[in-house]
């Protein structure tokens, strides 16, 4: 089963046609997850003297959170294992999303066959 890349994650910027998007690496600078394609995308322009800058805010954003994840995983630990009642249960909840496994009839839908995109 795969686990989540390990060590902190940081975010980074990539310039495609004169945008700035960002995408989340880890202590490698391997890309866990870029912005370029995103359907959220914000992209916002700021002209002076010096020319135009074109950036995805939206993208900053969502890769500022995803980059916290580890730390916020590691938080929610430590909630279920001293804390209790609501927050123990919330952090739970939000634990058990975040270590998602697919079930055997999830893998089954992404196998190649009749009637999938393949």
């Amino acid at each position: 089963m795969a686990k989540l890349t390990g060590g902190d994650w940081n975010v980074e910027e990539i310039k495609v046609d004169g945008v700035t998007y960002f995408m989340v690496v880890d202590e490698a600078n391997r890309t866990i997850v870029d912005t370029c394609n995103s359907e959220v995308a914000e992209i916002h322009e700021e002209a002076d003297e010096d020319g135009v800058c074109r950036w995805d805010e939206q993208g900053s954003v969502n890769c500022a959170a995803i980059s916290a994840l580890p730390q916020l995983l590691d938080l929610a630990r430590a909630v279920i294992e001293h804390g209790d009642g609501p927050l123990r249960q919330a952090a739970r909840r939000a634990l058990s999303k975040a270590e998602c496994e697919f079930t055997q009839e999830q893998i089954d839908r992404m196998k190649p066959g009749p009637g999938r995109d393949n």
